[in-house]
């Protein structure tokens, strides 16, 4: 699978309604390697627009829910995860919250695999990957 193929997939199951095991299809879609965990951070006060679905939580290895502040996600946990480059780590957050992960993932030689902007509102939904 290729890296463009498996980031669509990514972002398209963190708007997936929770009945889709999105993570599932892309671990059978014709990848031999096991896919590395992705932990999802999702920003409490998204509300999808047309829809009304929530993400699929149950397709990623572990959610971080934030009010804003994704500081305390990153200190307890991601930067040990990101030291050993074991996860990728998507999300639906706010621009701020997005632009301090992608500041601090720099530094740990992840790189934005994906970015866009949610319709009709102010948040981002996002792929960082070890570069």
């Amino acid at each position: 699978m290729k890296r463009r193929d498996f980031t669509k997939l990514v972002v398209a199951a963190s708007l997936l309604p929770p009945s889709g095991y999105a993570r599932s299809a892309i671990l059978t879609s014709g990848n031999k390697n096991p896919v590395k965990p992705v932990h999802f951070i999702y920003e409490k006060s998204y509300a999808a627009p047309a829809s009304g679905t929530l993400p699929a939580f149950d397709d990623f290895e572990k959610v971080h829910v934030i009010d804003g502040d994704v500081t305390k996600v990153w200190y307890n946990e991601l930067h040990y995860l990101w030291q050993k480059k074991s996860i990728l780590t998507a999300g639906l957050t706010r621009d701020s919250g997005f632009f301090v992960l992608k500041t601090l993932a720099r530094d740990y030689d992840y790189t934005v695999s994906h970015q866009v902007q949610a319709e009709n509102t102010q948040f981002i939904s996002w792929l960082l990957v070890p570069a």
